[in-house]
């Protein structure tokens, strides 16, 4: 007779662990950057990206760098240095990557 079911719970993931679309954005939140632009280094879609980061968002694993509220949010892997302050500023950012360069010397 045909198995009851095809999913075989024995095969399933463990609790506590990552799945692959998990592993591949949080290697692309290395770098800052909007969910869309982990999704496109990581070759993930866009869909499966943005409901897997709401998750990690929820759990800690990624950090938002923006105010609350501003979007497209700009997330971070959590603990991760920040590489690039001026990306924050948006359209300011030559501004501020010209005025740390003036001051970076003082």
């Amino acid at each position: 007779p045909p198995p009851a079911s095809l999913y075989d719970a024995r095969m399933a993931r463990p609790r506590g662990s990552y799945g692959i679309v998990s592993l591949a954005l949080l290697e692309a939140a290395a770098e800052p950057g909007t969910v869309d632009d982990l999704a496109r280094r990581s070759k993930v879609g866009r869909s499966s990206s943005r409901y897997t980061a709401s998750r990690l968002i929820a759990a800690g694993d990624l950090v938002v760098l923006t105010a609350p509220g501003k979007r497209p949010a700009i997330v971070q892997r959590a603990g991760q240095p920040l590489s690039n302050p001026a990306m924050l500023l948006g359209r300011y950012a030559g501004l501020a990557v010209i005025w740390l360069t003036c001051h970076e010397n003082r």
